[in-house]
């Protein structure tokens, strides 16, 4: 394993934390914005 094949996986794995967190995120505030509104 090559150092620079860990570095794309480790980039890949830090953008695939970051979108799972937006997605996460983006749901939670969909939820909370219709709470309001019932």
């Amino acid at each position: 394993m090559q150092p620079q094949d860990y570095d794309l996986n480790h980039i890949g794995f830090i953008d695939f934390l970051i979108k799972g967190r937006k997605i996460q995120f983006s749901t939670i505030f969909v939820e909370d914005v219709n709470k309001d509104f019932q």
